[in-house]
């Protein structure tokens, strides 16, 4: 499994600050499910995504990844998006 660093996470969270709309999507192995934050907000994935633009959240989130927790991933393919509605474009 792929490391990510701390450069990486440093840019894509500059890149998601700078631009508003844009949101990085995140996947999980399990197909529906709640994933907990650390602040007790939840990370709701739907058909196995999950979109946001909330700093806080994507780093967190990529240094589960980055940590080793085996259902979080991102795929390349589908990193981020351009979206005013993230979820709507998840379903």
């Amino acid at each position: 499994m792929p490391v990510i660093t701390q450069e990486q996470i440093d840019t894509v969270i500059k890149a998601v600050a700078a631009k508003e709309g844009l949101v990085v999507i995140f996947r999980n192995s399990m197909p529906n499910c709640r994933y907990p934050l650390k602040n007790g907000q939840d990370c709701i994935f739907q058909n196995g995504k999950y979109a946001t633009d909330s700093v806080a959240e994507i780093k967190e989130l990529m240094e589960e990844i980055g940590a080793g927790n085996p259902h979080l991933f991102l795929d390349t393919n589908e990193l981020v998006l351009t979206s005013v509605t993230p979820v709507l474009n998840l379903c």
